[in-house]
């Protein structure tokens, strides 16, 4: 999201008064949705300190960056709250088997937003790179839920966790090898197969797929996947010496 003025009403970032409604709003749809699980929910306290803890700390990461700005990225948040909804039922993995549908239908309305906030953020000049960032993670948390998910319903076995887990060893790659930090170039093809990978994990959550299907379909996501950083981890290797980052 950019610096550059909005005329819109939600230019700025949340106050105090607005971060409490969100909270309210959270905590009013975990009601809503616990009420409707009930018996599903293994243990309540562990959603419960979940979700709280984990809205709490991304306050705190917002608030300092100034990550939310204008309706764009209101939009994302939306899409993290989402995304720590479903964090929270990973503590009862029968929910994911018993209400795999519901929760998807979830997932999508969060990929759907997905396409929206970058849209608006683009029409309504809002983008900045705090909220770009704030994008990209939110679409790698969604990730790393989901696949947490598919292999915790017994939907695929633990390999898929790697589809959560790379975009994070990715990251941490940086550690050891500083020129793997350099910022990459946009890239149509990078975007495309992160919908890809959500769609494919939402397709597989509800169980409507055979168990050979279901694995197929998220083999080849994460082949694709695995494409992608390859490609990304090449053009940052060839690039090395331009940054003075080698190592």
């Amino acid at each position: 999201m950019s610096s550059t003025p909005s005329s819109s009403p939600f230019a700025d970032s949340p106050g105090p008064g607005e971060w409490l409604a969100w909270s309210a709003v959270l905590v009013g749809v975990m009601l809503a949705l616990i009420g409707w699980m009930g018996p599903a929910i293994a243990s309540l306290l562990a959603v419960w300190v979940t979700v709280l803890v984990v809205y709490a700390l991304l306050i705190g990461v917002l608030a300092q960056h100034r990550a939310v700005s204008g309706l764009a990225g209101r939009v994302t948040l939306v899409r993290a709250l989402i995304t720590i909804a479903l964090l929270g039922f990973l503590w009862s993995p029968n929910v994911y088997r018993t209400f795999g549908f519901e929760l998807g239908l979830m997932g999508l309305v969060a990929l759907l937003l997905d396409g929206l906030d970058g849209h608006l953020a683009r029409r309504r000049a809002e983008t900045t790179r705090a909220g770009a960032r704030f994008d990209m993670e939110t679409d790698a948390a969604m990730i790393l839920v989901l696949s947490v998910a598919v292999w915790l319903s017994g939907r695929a076995e633990a390999w898929i966790l790697l589809m959560g887990a790379l975009r994070y060893v990715f990251v941490a790659s940086a550690w050891c090898w500083p020129w793997m930090s350099q910022p990459l170039p946009d890239s149509l093809r990078r975007k495309v197969i992160c919908v890809v990978q959500v769609s494919v994990l939402l397709l597989v959550l509800p169980m409507w797929l055979p168990g050979p299907m279901a694995t197929a379909v998220l083999l080849i996501g994460l082949a694709l996947l695995l494409y992608s950083f390859g490609v990304d981890t090449l053009w940052l290797w060839t690039h090395r010496h331009k940054r003075g980052v080698l190592k």
